[in-house]
């Protein structure tokens, strides 16, 4: 600059990073200046745009990401505390305003209660808990509330996600710091996102994503989901697990005795129009019971891995009566050269033989604390690379395929630094703030696709099925309980599916009572399923539905305006070319006015089906008394 002599950088401009704004050391004032006219040491304190974040970020607290407009996010707040308040205040506020419009658009409730409510998953004062407007009017000032928090905020129809070139100069500017050449990262970067493209058939000639494939289609641990959610929801606990296994050895020892009946179970088969008793009913398998005790942390017999003692220590300790020596006893172990040495120096001299053990547990200490510290830093540098992420993407569009390559980015980050489990774990809340950018929000299965089962879970318990499911991609593996409304609600669309579209669809169908009873035996879907009274309210349904992969397979058709209608109770917008079809490629618009629930109801009751999608049409009359229609499944 023309004044010169050493300044601290004080601000850059957000919309021209090039420009910057300096305050000098000497007192002097400030000066807006350009990059090129500075000359930067290493010994300059510079005050960034990122500090600047990082400094509002400490002052707010939990306030801070409501604030900056990325409300989705899991949160554990003390109402004691203002900027926890603040917090929960400003998500109230935010839940209002979204809520509100969605019901003045009429489109269904994706709420985890059927509350109207953005809130999951609440624990307040260690119990669950149920976050309402009344309980909100005003914020409690003490306890602790922990939840789940979805925005279902979405863009209107003209805006874009970030065109290829911004997006690769938005990672470039992200990850500045982070790469040693970033003219080949970005190279690397643009042909992942190509390659992305083809393996997911994004272009427009593949229908934009549409046949990107299937989602949880490994046969052999397709399960695994839908036990992950279940014990994530407290449908299954330890005490679960422990009753299960006593049910099962009463009714194999019952069945074993000589004379003994066979005990009648809860669950049911069908037989024409009767339901009787079935013989088979709660037989849990080894295999998921060792599978079950592992996740519960349930061990099985005897510990594994405990070091029996030295006749020398056990005597040692015995000489002291027990006391004082016997804590550091556990630190011996035969395995390890260093308890071995000692043991040789002292020989059978008592006194040396504790003070070497003090010694060692004085060292043993000291090297805990150092390796606490150690995972502490890392797991400090794990959440600046998150905040890293979350700030690029914030107040910005994208699409799926940007989106999967930011959480494969994350990845590679934590991968390059070893990150622990803990630390891995922070990608579930990078998806988290991801999903609430994602234009193309119906394929969110592309982001699913690079998590294992387990996490998809994760995934699904924290933003629920509603808003992270639609009618458009419907063919995967699904384990629906109906005793939860998401679940049922996502039953009803694709019964509603099954009927319509032809073609052998649901695939491997079963239904049980509970989710370990054995399932019905020859179980179709009955006529009775076709009223709100008649489907059950609980049970476990397990499909996969298929539509032919965009090639007639099995003679599926899909009709594209049922599932542009069914839309409405998901949080996915229908994308242009399914709800305007310019070229009726797939017959998909709607009658214009109406709205999307509306038109979905209509053509629920048109084919004499007599459930509902959203509590509004709840014993409305129906226009037509047809019988339901044979099921083609």
């Amino acid at each position: 600059t023309e004044h010169g002599g050493p300044a601290v950088i004080t601000h850059i401009d957000p919309e021209d990073e090039d420009i910057m704004t300096v305050t000098f050391d000497d007192g002097s004032g400030t000066a807006v200046v350009e990059k090129s006219q500075l000359t930067l040491t290493d010994k300059l304190a510079m005050v960034t745009a990122d500090t600047e974040k990082r400094r509002l970020q400490q002052l707010l607290g939990n306030a801070y990401y409501p604030i900056m407009g990325i409300p989705t996010g899991h949160y554990k707040l003390d109402l004691s505390t203002e900027t926890d308040r603040m917090c929960l205040t400003k998500l109230a506020a935010i839940n209002n305003s979204e809520t509100s419009a969605r019901r003045k658009l009429v489109l269904g409730d994706t709420s985890q209660k059927g509350n109207w409510m953005n809130f999951r998953n609440e624990v307040f004062r260690g119990q669950p808990f149920t976050v309402t407007s009344w309980w909100l009017d005003p914020v409690p000032q003490s306890g602790i509330l922990e939840f789940d928090y979805v925005s279902t905020f979405r863009p209107v129809d003209n805006v874009k996600p970030l065109s290829e070139g911004r997006f690769l100069a938005l990672l470039k500017t992200g990850f500045r710091g982070n790469e040693e050449d970033a003219d080949v990262a970005i190279e690397e970067a643009k042909d992942r996102l190509s390659a992305m493209e083809k393996e997911f058939r994004y272009s427009a000639e593949d229908h934009y994503g549409l046949w990107s494939g299937e989602l949880r289609s490994d046969e052999d641990g397709k399960d695994k989901f839908g036990l992950e959610l279940a014990t994530l929801l407290g449908e299954i606990t330890p005490e679960v697990v422990e009753k299960l296994e006593e049910d099962a050895k009463k009714a194999e020892s019952d069945v074993s005795r000589p004379g003994s009946s066979t005990p009648i179970s809860r669950p049911r088969t069908r037989e024409g129009n009767e339901e009787k008793p079935n013989p088979n009913a709660r037989v849990l398998d080894q295999g998921a019971k060792d599978a079950l005790r592992e996740r519960m942390g349930i061990m099985g017999g005897k510990a594994t891995g405990m070091m029996g003692r030295n006749d020398k220590v056990t005597k040692a300790a015995g000489a002291f009566g027990g006391k004082v020596h016997a804590s550091f006893l556990p630190k011996y172990n035969p395995a390890n050269r260093f308890s071995v040495a000692l043991m040789k120096k002292a020989g059978n001299d008592l006194g040396k033989f504790t003070s070497g053990l003090k010694n060692m547990a004085r060292m043993s200490s000291l090297v805990t604390a150092a390796s606490k510290l150690r995972k502490k830093a890392k797991k400090i540098r794990a959440k600046v690379l998150l905040e890293q992420m979350q700030d690029l993407i914030c107040m910005k569009w994208i699409n799926a395929i940007q989106a999967r390559y930011l959480v494969e980015k994350f990845s590679n980050m934590l991968r390059g630094q070893a990150a622990t489990s803990a630390e891995w774990n922070l990608r579930l809340d990078l998806v988290c703030t991801i999903h609430s950018r994602i234009i193309d929000l119906y394929n969110f299965d592309i982001v699913m696709r690079s998590f294992s089962l387990e996490d998809q879970a994760r995934i699904t318990f924290r933003l629920g099925w509603l808003n992270i499911w639609n009618p458009l991609k419907p063919d995967f593996y699904y384990e629906l309980q109906h005793t939860r409304r998401e679940e049922r609600l996502v039953s009803k669309a694709l019964l509603h599916l099954a009927v319509v579209e032809p073609g052998e669809n649901w695939l491997d169908e079963t239904f049980a009572w509970g989710r370990f009873d054995a399932a019905i035996p020859g179980w179709e879907l009955p006529r009775t399923w076709f009223t709100e009274e008649g489907m059950p309210a609980k049970g476990v349904l397990k499909l996969t539905y298929y539509s032919g992969e965009g090639k007639g397979l099995e003679d599926c058709d899909p009709r594209w305006k049922l599932r542009h209608a069914i839309m409405g109770i998901c949080l996915a917008k229908p994308p242009a070319f399914i709800k305007e079809d310019p070229h009726r490629i797939y017959k998909s618009k709607l009658p214009k006015g109406r709205p999307i629930l509306e038109v979905a109801q209509k053509l629920l009751e048109r084919e004499g089906i007599e459930l509902y999608y959203s509590s509004r049409f709840k014993g409305r009359s129906r226009k037509t008394n047809a019988p339901p229609p044979d099921v083609n499944l």
